[in-house]
């Protein structure tokens, strides 16, 4: 039996390369500038522009987003890294007041899977990646002033292993209970 391997790689904030086996996901990476939050470094950044697949940044499998603030979501970064790269699919939950429209318009001219990740808080959605690999979505309340808008945080299950990946959720004891079991 081959080795079960996951590599988890900080890009800055909350931003994450994941690569599971030889699955690759960039979970709330893609985004340019913010004075309040480390930025991605210049160096990870020009690596998404080369598209050379030998850098362990470009040509992911996934992008997901588990909301759509600017330290998580860069509507014209995504766009630039999707141009250099190959991408299976992008995750999202379109939000009003929050820029996606470009980002669709983009996908669908581009013929990029967009998976809308919408999930009512308290609420889990599963999608299986393989026989070993599952991503649950589960819809959270972001935390601190931002309590009312929508939020999700991810489930990554990689044959008995777990990965819950918060980002900015709100940790009411009940939801997580509720959803996980």
């Amino acid at each position: 039996m081959s080795e079960k391997i996951i590599k988890i790689s900080l890009v800055s904030n909350a931003g994450l390369l994941l690569q599971i086996d030889t699955v690759k996901i960039l979970l709330d990476a893609i985004w340019q500038q913010s004075e309040a939050y480390s930025s991605p470094p210049q160096e990870i950044q020009t690596q998404w522009l080369s598209g050379d697949r030998r850098k362990k940044w470009c040509n992911v499998d996934y992008v997901i987003c588990t909301h759509l603030h600017n330290d998580h979501f860069e509507e014209t970064a995504i766009i630039d890294y999707l141009k250099h790269n190959t991408v299976r699919e992008v995750w999202f939950a379109p939000q009003d007041g929050y820029a996606s429209d470009q980002l669709c318009n983009y996908l669908s001219t581009a013929d990029i899977r967009h998976r809308d990740i919408s999930t009512e808080s308290g609420k889990c959605r599963r999608f299986k990646i393989n026989e070993q690999l599952t991503i649950a979505v589960i819809g959270t309340a972001h935390m601190g002033a931002n309590a009312d808008e929508s939020h999700n945080a991810i489930l990554i299950t990689y044959y008995d292993k777990n990965i819950l990946l918060v980002a900015d959720a709100e940790f009411p004891e009940d939801t997580f209970k509720q959803v996980l079991g």
